[in-house]
């Protein structure tokens, strides 16, 4: 039979786990919880309203401008006008319509680093509304796979995906012709400029000495 003085005992312990359980669940209630918040796309559309695109490559002083015509399809306005490839218009507007950054680092009041002082690339897009909105593009991130961009009115420095943003940086490539190189013509040297053996005149044959 188990003693009183076990019960008493056993009843004391018990009241010391309630107690530590209660005080936990109370600190547990009124700690801070900290998260990581996703950062907020740089401007959310539908895909249908963006009816104009520039795109910039400020390294090669280059730049691509496109527009909707009434039927939903592009064309080229710049550098020279002509069609384009709405499909592949499209694959670039689908990811402009929404451009959701990986990371945010809103610290960051300094572009130099990112290379967003000096940008490589401007994007810019044209809603039926008549509204722009635009980034600049920077470096690439020591991660890989993703580069810094910059948004005007938004603090700090965004870190989007390069699986999406390529799309808009390779129109150039994708879109516009290759030119084709000129051939080289080689000068053609005057009879009077030419070496003496190297022309097709034959040269005179001196008779043998008697």
């Amino acid at each position: 039979m188990i003693r009183k003085t076990t019960w008493i005992v056993l009843a004391a312990f018990g009241v010391v786990l309630l107690a530590a359980f209660l005080l936990n669940s109370s600190r547990d209630e009124s700690a801070p919880v900290e998260t990581t918040p996703t950062p907020q796309p740089l401007w959310t559309v539908a895909s249908e309203e963006i009816v104009g695109l520039r795109v910039e490559d400020l390294e090669a002083g280059e730049t691509i401008e496109l527009e909707r015509d009434p039927v939903d399809l592009w064309h080229i306005v710049s550098p020279q006008p002509g069609a384009a490839d709405p499909a592949r218009v499209e694959r670039a507007v689908s990811w402009l319509a929404s451009p959701a950054p990986r990371a945010e680092i809103p610290e960051a009041t300094d572009l130099q680093p990112f290379q967003l002082d000096e940008p490589s690339y401007r994007i810019e897009v044209r809603l039926r509304d008549g509204s722009k909105q635009s980034f600049s593009v920077g470096r690439e991130a020591p991660t890989g796979g993703s580069r810094y961009v910059s948004m005007a009115g938004r603090v700090g420095v965004l870190v989007v995906s390069s699986f999406g943003l390529d799309e808009v940086l390779t129109l150039h490539r994708d879109l516009l012709p290759t030119p084709t190189p000129e051939p080289t013509v080689e000068p053609t040297l005057a009879p009077s400029e030419q070496a003496p053996g190297l022309s097709g005149t034959p040269l005179p044959t001196l008779a043998p000495t008697p």
